[in-house]
């Protein structure tokens, strides 16, 4: 059993408004791990993501260091990629590049923030109109098949089943 079900139960029906708020963790994780473990340097980082980004189709933008940290860590004062205007809407497009970059690197989650970010994430990628808990376990990428990791799923499969039952 996951060790904080209050925070399960928080997450239940506004599970998507929940996960988006927390796909900033993920690109600052991937900021923090690949300048701190792995050693890059502030546009190395950067140009990881810009090149997964472009290499599966999930943006063409080009930037650069400065305008990465601020998206992540000052969403609020961000121009987004898909309008002029400013708002706190953090890119899709940036958070799966910054899953994939992780993924590569089989990044495991540690917190519940990352594990709500991760699963959000994955059944981004894998959207259906009635989301199967069996089927997606199968597809979930092997260094992220802990108990807690598939708890998270399980629970995300729930509410997003609920949430569509509703509609």
């Amino acid at each position: 059993m996951i060790k904080s079900e209050k925070y399960l139960a928080q997450v239940d029906l506004d599970y998507m408004r929940t996960r988006a708020n927390e796909y900033p963790t993920l690109a600052a994780k991937w900021l923090n791990v690949a300048e701190n473990e792995y050693h890059y340097d502030r546009d190395s980082a950067a140009k990881k993501i810009e090149t997964i980004a472009n290499k599966c189709g999930l943006s063409d933008r080009k930037f650069n260091s400065d305008w990465l940290r601020r998206a992540v860590f000052h969403p609020s004062q961000q121009v987004r990629h898909d309008s002029s205007k400013r708002g706190n809407a953090f890119p899709l497009w940036l958070a799966k590049s910054a899953w994939l970059a992780l993924a590569e690197i089989k990044w495991v989650p540690s917190r519940h923030e990352e594990y709500v970010a991760v699963t959000g994430l994955f059944l981004q990628f894998n959207k259906a109109d009635v989301y199967d808990y069996n089927t997606l376990s199968a597809q979930f990428p092997a260094h992220l098949k802990s108990d807690v990791c598939c708890q998270y799923l399980e629970h995300a499969v729930n509410s997003l089943n609920e949430i569509k039952a509703l509609a």
